[in-house]
This record gives structure tokens, sequence and C-alpha cells, in this order.
């Protein structure tokens, strides 16, 4: 194979790999503002989604541990009022 095709082949697996999607870190808890009036608790007036892979195992955020409870459809969260700096 000449040196010019193998350099060619070489820059694009680089390109490839350089503007491949890398994995980022944890996702946290959401806010869900539209959603606020579905939380009747006064306690828990503000509504966040946990994401969960299996719907069970909530990471890095625990809605349990936040004082959250599932009274909204679709795991959707009614949190106290509470903002913390890696809300999304």
């Amino acid at each position: 194979m000449p040196k010019h095709t193998c350099i060619a082949a070489l820059a694009s697996v680089l390109l490839v790999v350089g503007c491949a999607k890398t994995k980022t870190g944890p996702r946290h808890r959401e806010r869900e503002p539209g959603r606020d009036t579905e939380c009747k608790d006064g306690a828990r007036p503000r509504a966040f989604f946990y994401p969960a892979e299996n719907r069970i195992d909530y990471k890095p955020d625990d809605p349990h541990k936040d004082g959250c409870e599932l009274l909204v459809p679709d795991h959707l969260f009614c949190c106290p009022d509470v903002h913390r700096p890696d809300d999304r």
C-alpha cells in the first residue's frame, strides 16, 4: 500500500474517533416546571424527572433520599422546593 494511502487512512480513523460522541457524565434529575401543577402536596411542590435505566435503580440522584414522592405519572416525582447546582 502506498505511504500516502496509509496516512490518509490513519487520518480518517483519527477524525472519526475524535468526532465520536464521548460518554457524558451521569444524568442528574431534571426539572419539569410545566408539571408542577400536578404536585398537590404543599411540602413537595416541584416536579422532577429522575433518570433510571430500569425504572427502579435511580442514579446518581435518588428521589427517595431527596424527599420526593412518585405522585405524577411517567416517573415524575414531586419534590421539596430545594435547588441543587447539578439540577438540569
